[in-house]
């Protein structure tokens, strides 16, 4: 088996979220970050032929990388990585010692807005933020137009960043989430809000993020 560079990418950003993973039997890959505000899902086009857990998958990434074009061999309590008269013996890790998603179906959650999010104004919008040192992002809506501000909310920064999008609402609503927590892989994404998380659904691949949503958000602002 050969991981697809598409595979990769997805590996390289859930190591973002949690450096620890279980590759579990199938095509499903799943993690949640370690303050459990963030699960994420990718459907990938290798069979995993067993469950296999990962204690360092960024040591596992660099070894496949620095191996170039490797295959790979799971077991139940190593996994080969070959290539070029070479191989690397890695060890399963005890499953218990990793902070692991829940055993159960991606959650749905009862919409109260959506809208599509484009590649080049989520990038816009995280580097300014990176730029201006603010904290939080909130998808909102005035009454009227709903849009996309960066701003601080420890109200340090006096500075922020609005992006309009080309969605109308007739409620007034203030949907907030922390920078940190918004580690998707770049991408145009398809956004659904409920009252306590949002799903990030990524329109170019099989790709989902389940994000909490701050306490301070707030919902039918009269």
């Amino acid at each position: 088996m050969k991981f697809s560079k598409e595979t990769i990418e997805v590996l390289k950003n859930f190591s973002t979220l949690n450096i620890g993973i279980e590759l579990q039997k199938g095509s499903i890959l799943k993690t949640l970050d370690e303050s459990k505000a963030i699960l994420a899902e990718a459907s990938i086009n290798e069979e995993i032929p067993n469950n296999f857990a990962i204690y360092d998958l960024n040591k596992l990434l660099n070894v496949i990388e620095l191996f170039g074009d490797s295959e790979l061999e799971f077991k139940s309590d190593v996994l080969t990585i070959s290539g070029d008269k070479k191989k690397v013996n890695y060890k399963a890790a005890d499953r218990n010692t990793l902070m692991l998603p829940p055993d159960k179906p991606f959650p749905n959650i009862q919409s109260r807005v959506k809208l599509s999010i484009d590649f080049d104004s989520l990038q816009t919008i995280f580097k300014v933020s990176s730029i201006l040192n603010l904290d939080v992002i909130a998808i909102s809506s005035d009454g009227d137009q709903v849009y996309v501000r960066g701003f601080d909310n420890r109200k340090i920064v006096k500075d922020d960043i609005i992006i309009d999008t080309d969605v109308k609402s007739d409620s007034k609503f203030k949907c907030i989430f922390k920078v940190s927590n918004l580690k998707m892989l770049p991408g145009n994404y398809e956004v659904s809000i409920g009252e306590r998380s949002a799903i990030f659904q990524n329109k170019d691949r099989e790709l989902k993020y389940l994000v909490a949503i701050e306490r301070s958000s707030e919902f039918d602002i009269s």
